[in-house]
């Protein structure tokens, strides 16, 4: 509950950087860094965290609740649907909250 809290009060950086961290960890749990071009956890962060840092920031659209959803969903992700499944909110960080919209 403790890490629940602690993510919603994050700001867009640093939920970023967690979401690039959790799906190093869940590619490394699933046997999948090398496969996809990694040398280790690490190398898979320092990449997802060039990769991120030239997107364009969401600003005041940024949702933290769809980030966090999302966080926790790559953490649950069975291996066998790694492939084929993402939570959806892992596509809406941009996508202002109704709380913010008002």
């Amino acid at each position: 509950m403790l890490i629940l809290l602690f993510m919603a009060c994050q700001n867009e950086a640093a939920l970023r950087a967690d979401f690039n961290a959790v799906q190093c960890q869940t590619l490394e749990r699933c046997d999948d860094l090398q496969a996809l071009g990694y040398q280790n956890v690490d190398d898979c962060i320092t990449r997802l965290d060039a990769a991120t840092a030239q997107e364009e920031p969401c600003g005041n659209s940024f949702n933290t609740d769809n980030a966090t959803v999302c966080i926790e969903g790559w953490e649950a992700l069975a291996c066998e649907s790694l492939a084929t499944e993402q939570p959806a909110e892992c596509q809406t960080f941009c996508e202002a909250s109704a709380e913010a919209a008002d």
